[in-house]
Parts: structure tokens; C-alpha cells; sequence
């Protein structure tokens, strides 16, 4: 089955099942306004975006609630209209076409929990790398949306109303020159809603934690005036067993506020989806041998050797056949200390030694060996790494 004839299928359910009209996803999701979403670097806030908009494309449901068995039938997080998303991306651009490749094999690998979908399944997200948006820069990117419908619907696949704009992440994203001025932060809340009222969508603008420890980590990072204004605020967190936590810090006239749900991250294509899973039942995950959780050490490193083959001049060929970039050890821990710094200064924080990152390096290598994520290989007495699969970018 086609993407086509797939999203058909469900798009009559879902029409002949809509509960309320104000809701993205049923009892979980407004259908527009401002939502935030918050976590320390590397935890996955990016994949769950990820998750959000897959389902979005696909009537998949978003969260398991607590107590529910995994193939218990509930509306519970399910859209009530499928939908196409914008993914507006101030940093880490260059990874995200080869996360949503990621998306639509993990489609792929679940035919046997719905309707086929087949090898040509493209889903309707939408990348663009951007940095420092005007504030008044809705009608530029709803231009850049038209173009995408245009090569979408020329592709033969079902085009679909954008419902979702994911901005990742905010200070990224915007110009704000002081994140703790009420009058600055209040200016990106009202540009946020012309955005959302622009496509009648919602808008999920991803953000840092506070600084600091304790209590001062809890809340989203900057002005009140950001927190304030938004309509929904998620934080996502660690749980036990390297499973991630999203928690609804706040939900404008909804019971779901301060209720949590459980995801975890699974390692598909040399790289990572997030799937939602109820105590230890995993409600959609994907085959059993391409499956294994995935901690954050895993996932920021797998990051980083991207991108330091990305910015390498040897060119390998990997295990597929495929030409692809690959990395030394040198050229991983020059990256992750680039990395590294670059958070450092968004986070106000001390940047790790070099040294420690080499060693987390070397720790965390034969592990995405093992996961069969990235390939060892030697040429010319120099080892290299490189993955196991070509990225796309």
C-alpha cells in the first residue's frame, strides 16, 4: 500500500472517529496555540518532536496513558485530523533528513500493527535550516511550505494541511539578543502565535531548562514571560532503564496537567526514534532486531561522529557498498569538544575537558559497533569510523 492510499485509509477513520475539534492529538495536544518543550541537551527532545510529527502524519497515537495495556484500543493521544509538519531547525540541521529516513523505516518495520506501508513511504515533514528568524517571518516560511506541497503532490503522495511547526530550538531559532527580558521573551510569544494563526496549526518551540541546580533546572529557561505565555509546557527528563519521561508541567483547561508518560529511544538506521510505551510494554516498537534502547552517552555521541564525517575529507566504503565520510578518533574528539563548547555557552556552563570527552568516546564506540550503528575500519594504518548506513542530507 501506498503512502497515498495509507494516509487515505486512516484519514477516513480518523474523520469518522474526531472527538473534539480543538485537539491535535485527543485529550493530550491542543489543536493551536504555543506549546513549549524542555530538557537538557541530549535527552531527546528532538526525537520526540520527531514522534509527534509522525504520528501526526500517520493517525499513529502520540502517549500511552498510565494503566493502559499497550494493545488496548483508546483515543487517548490519537490525531483527529492527520497533518503535515514544518521543522524549523536553528541548529543540528543537517541530521534531520536522515532522522525522518529513521521515521519511515520504523514505518516500515511495523506493516504487521496497521496497513502496509511500502518502500516508497515519504512523510510529509518538512526540514529547513534556519537561523535567527525575523519576527514577522511567517509568510516566508508558509512560501517555503508551498514550494515542498508542490514537490510532495508531484511525487504522487497526499498533501496534507500543515498542523504542526516545530521550532527547534528557540533561542537558536530567533534573534534574542536577552532571553531574561520580560518585553524580548513576550515579543517571541507574540510571534509565535501569528505563526499558529497563520497555518492554524500549533506551534511546539523547543527550549532549554533553567540554569543552575535543584528547583532552577525545573522550569523553562528565561524570562517568565515565555512560560506565561504559553499554552502547553512539557519537560522531558531521563527514566529508569534509559527510557525518557515526559511530564505536562502545564495544559490550559485540560485534566492531563502533571500526568507523565513514558517513551523510550530505539536505535533504527544509524540513528534513533522515540516510541511510547506503557510500563514495560512497548505499544508500536519496531522489529526485535532492530531494537535496542539507546542511552544519552549513545545518542550524543552518535551525533557527533555525523558530524565529524561530515566535516572529513576520507571518503570509505561501508559494509552496503555505499561511499560515505568517516572519522578518525582525533576528528570525533575534535568534534564533540566543538559540540561541547557550543553548549557550554548556550547553557552557561563549564565545558568538559577534552580528555574526559576522548575517554567517553572510546567507552561509547564499541557500543554503537555493537548496535551495528556505525562500522570500524582500517586503511593505511589509520582506524576509522563510519556509518553503517549512508547519512542523508
Amino acid at each position: 500500500m501506498s503512502l497515498d492510499q495509507y494516509i487515505r485509509v486512516i484519514d477516513r477513520e480518523a474523520k469518522a472517529e474526531a472527538g473534539d475539534a480543538d485537539c491535535l492529538f485527543s485529550d493530550y495536544l491542543p489543536r493551536k496555540g504555543v506549546a513549549l518543550l524542555f530538557g537538557r541537551s541530549g535527552v531527546g527532545k528532538s526525537f520526540w518532536a520527531l514522534l509527534l510529527a509522525t504520528c501526526l502524519a500517520t493517525g499513529r497515537h502520540a502517549a500511552i496513558p498510565p494503566r493502559v495495556a499497550g494493545n488496548e484500543h483508546h483515543e487517548f493521544a490519537k490525531p483527529a485530523k492527520l497533518g503535515a509538519t514544518i521543522y524549523i531547525a536553528g541548529e543540528g540541521a543537517e541530521g534531520l533528513p536522515h532522522r525522518i529516513k529513521a521515521c519511515e523505516q520504523a514505518l516500515r518495520a511495523e506493516a504487521s500493527s496497521g496497513p502496509g506501508v511500502d518502500e516508497g513511504v515519504v512523510l510529509p515533514i518538512l526540514p529547513i535550516g534556519i537561523a535567527q528568524l525575523r519576527l514577522n517571518a511567517a509568510e516566508q516560511v508558509f512560501g517555503i511550505w508551498q514550494k515542498a506541497n508542490e514537490q510532495i503532490q508531484r511525487g504522487a503522495t497526499h498533501g496534507l494541511p500543515v498542523r504542526l511547526i516545530v521550532i527547534d530550538t528557540l533561542i537558536a531559532c530567533f534573534n534574542v539578543r536577552d532571553e531574561n527580558s520580560n518585553s524580548e521573551m513576550q515579543g517571541v510569544i507574540s510571534a509565535l502565535r501569528r505563526y499558529a494563526e497563520r497555518f492554524d496549526c500549533l506551534v511546539l518551540a523547543i527550549a532549554h531548562p533553567g540554569k543552575g541546580r535543584g528547583a532552577r533546572r525545573q522550569g523553562v529557561r528565561g524570562a517568565s514571560a515565555l512560560a506565561n505565555g504559553a499554552d502547553v509546557i512539557f519537560s522531558l527528563e531521563r527514566s529508569r532503564n534509559a527510557r525518557r519521561r515526559i511530564t505536562v508541567v502545564k495544559m490550559r483547561d485540560s485534566a492531563t496537567e502533571r500526568q507523565t508518560f513514558d517513551f523510550e529511544l530505539v536505535s533504527i538506521a544509524a540513528s534513533a526514534v522515540m516510541r511510547p510505551v506503557a510500563g514495560d510494554v512497548v505499544r508500536e516498537g519496531v522489529a526485535p532486531e532492530d531494537k535496542s534502547s539507546l542511552s544519552e552517552l549513545s545518542m550524543e555521541l552518535l551525533s557527533v561522529i555525523e558530524r565529524a564525517c561530515e566535516s572529513s575529507s576520507v571518503t570509505l566504503e561501508n559494509f552496503l557498498g555505499q561511499k560515505v565520510k568517516a572519522a578518525n578518533l582525533a576528528q570525533i574528539e575534535r568534534a564533540w569538544v566543538a559540540i561541547n563548547s557550543e553548549r557550554a555557552r548556550t547553557e552557561d556552563a563549564e565545558p568538559t575537558k577534552a580528555n574526559t570527552l576522548r575517554k567517553r568516546a572510546e567507552r561509547g564506540l564499541p557500543t554503537l559497533i555493537e548496535a551495528a550503528l556505525i562500522e570500524k575500519t582500517t586503511r593505511e594504518s589509520s582506524t576509522y569510523y563510519l556509518p553503517t548506513l549512508a547519512w542523508d542530507h
